[in-house]
C-alpha cells in the first residue's frame, strides 16, 4: 500500500482551511482563517514537517498566528512566523523551545500510521526552536481580520494559558485542545481538572450561538451540540456520579458518543470520598 502525504488539507467553506497531520498518532489540526484584510493562522503545526511552506500555498498573505496553545505539537513551524500570539502565562514556554530529548518519544514508528517521515524531519536530531511572541492574547480581546473577527475566550484546563477562538459571523470557536471529538486527555502533569470545569461551562454557554468546533485533534468539527453534553456529563464524573468504563494503567477512562475522557488513576474513588465527605 502506497504510503500516504503528511499533510491533507480541508476546505470547510467560510474562508476556513484545516491543515490535517492525520499520519501521526497525535492527528493535528491547525486552520487558516481568511478575513478580507488578513488571514489567521490557528496553530502552526507539529513541526515534523514544513507547514508554514503548504501554509504559503494556500494564502498570499502573511498571516498571523494565533496558538492555542504552546505545547510542542502546536508550535512547530511558530519560529518562522513574525507576528505570533499567545497567552502570557505560556509566553516562556514558547521562548524555550522544545529538544530533541522532550520530543524522542515521538519518533517511534508506533506513533505513525502509513506515513513516513519528512524528508526534512531527522528523527535523530529534530527539535523546535524557540521563539519571541509578538505580543499576548488575553480573555475578551478581539482579533480583526477585516469583515471577521476572532474573539478570545480563556479556555485552560488541558493547558494554564489555552484560549479558544470564537468567530461569531460564521458560527464557528476554534478550541485547541480545551475540547475536540475526540478523547480529552486529564490525566497527565500539567492539566487541572478543575480549570476545565470552568472551560466547559464557558463552552456549554457558547454553544447556542455557534454551530461548528474546530478543534486541534481527530476529525473536525465537531456539532456544537455536544458542547452542553461535555459539560453536564463532566459535572456528574468529578461529582463522583459516573464510575469509569474501564481502568488502565494511565487512566480512569470514559467513552460516549462523540467524546470521551481520560482522567487520572483513581480518580473515581477520589470524587466518590470527597462526595462522601
Amino acid at each position: 500500500m502506497p504510503k500516504r502525504p503528511w499533510f491533507r488539507v480541508h476546505q470547510h467553506g467560510d474562508g476556513i482551511i484545516r491543515i490535517d497531520e492525520h499520519g501521526h498518532r497525535h492527528r493535528i489540526n491547525s486552520y487558516l482563517v481568511e478575513g478580507s484584510r488578513d488571514v489567521a493562522v490557528v496553530d502552526a503545526g507539529m513541526g515534523f514537517a514544513n507547514f508554514k511552506e503548504l501554509a504559503d500555498r494556500l494564502s498570499d498573505r502573511e498571516p498571523i498566528v494565533l496558538l492555542t496553545h504552546a505545547h510542542w505539537d502546536h508550535v512547530g513551524d511558530a519560529h518562522l512566523y513574525e507576528r505570533v500570539l499567545v497567552h502570557e502565562s505560556e509566553a516562556d514556554d514558547l521562548r524555550t523551545g522544545t529538544t530533541h530529548e522532550q520530543l524522542a518519544h515521538w519518533f517511534d514508528e508506533r506513533h505513525l500510521f502509513n506515513v513516513d517521515y519528512p524528508p526534512e524531519t531527522d528523527p535523530e536530531t529534530r527539535c523546535i526552536p524557540g521563539s519571541e511572541p509578538s505580543g499576548y492574547l488575553a480573555e475578551g480581546d478581539v482579533i480583526d481580520l477585516g469583515d471577521r473577527t476572532l474573539e478570545v475566550v480563556h479556555t485552560p484546563g488541558h493547558s494554564i494559558g489555552s484560549v479558544s477562538f470564537v468567530d461569531r459571523k460564521y458560527r464557528a470557536v476554534f478550541t485547541g485542545d480545551a475540547v475536540y471529538g475526540g478523547t480529552l486527555l486529564i490525566n497527565f502533569d500539567g492539566t487541572d481538572h478543575e480549570a476545565y470545569r470552568e472551560t466547559f461551562r464557558k463552552l456549554a454557554e457558547l454553544a447556542p450561538e455557534v454551530d461548528h468546533v474546530y478543534g486541534a485533534h481527530m476529525d473536525a468539527p465537531m456539532d456544537a451540540r455536544l458542547l452542553p453534553i461535555v459539560h453536564e456529563v463532566y459535572e456528574e464524573i468529578v461529582a463522583g456520579q459516573l464510575p469509569p468504563h474501564r481502568k488502565i494503567e494511565q487512566a480512569d477512562v470514559y467513552k460516549f458518543d462523540g467524546f470521551g475522557f481520560w482522567m487520572r488513576p483513581g480518580f473515581f474513588e477520589q470524587a466518590r470520598a470527597c462526595k462522601r465527605a
